[in-house]
């Protein structure tokens, strides 16, 4: 699962110019020594954003970008798809972990990727895993 982020993540970088202007200013700044709270502050990342992206290599070349819908009607469905998250959440916490598999296996692929985009989203990238996943 980890190679898939990464190498999405290398595809975005090669997608996204500013993305990837800040991914080589991050790695020409940790080549000249600057500590990585040092880098947060002058791309405008997090400390923990910054070591992650210094973990990888990135390589420029051009790919399709994807269009992304911003009607009212995109807003709606994604407003309800964040009110299923914090739904499933509470399921997945309090209830019944069976029944939240069980709806998860009858979406089709893009409902759980346009969920699981919104899933993360919500996590506060500043925490620790300890502090973020510690209930489990």
């Amino acid at each position: 699962m980890i190679d898939t982020i990464k190498q999405v993540d290398r595809e975005v970088a090669r997608v996204n110019p500013d993305r990837a202007d800040m991914i080589r200013e991050v790695h020409r700044l940790t080549e000249a020594g600057v500590s990585a709270e040092n880098i947060g502050v002058l791309v405008g990342l997090s400390a923990r954003h910054v070591v992650r992206i210094r973990q990888h290599q990135f390589q420029a070349a051009e790919l399709p970008r994807y269009r992304y819908d911003h009607s009212d009607q995109r807003a709606e469905h994604l407003e309800q798809l964040v009110d299923t998250a914090v739904e499933l959440a509470v399921r997945m916490r309090d209830e019944d972990p069976g029944l939240v598999y069980e709806v998860l296996s009858r979406m089709d692929r893009q409902h759980l990727i346009e969920l699981t985009q919104v899933c993360l989203a919500g996590i506060p990238i500043d925490q620790t895993k300890q502090d973020l996943w510690g209930w489990m």
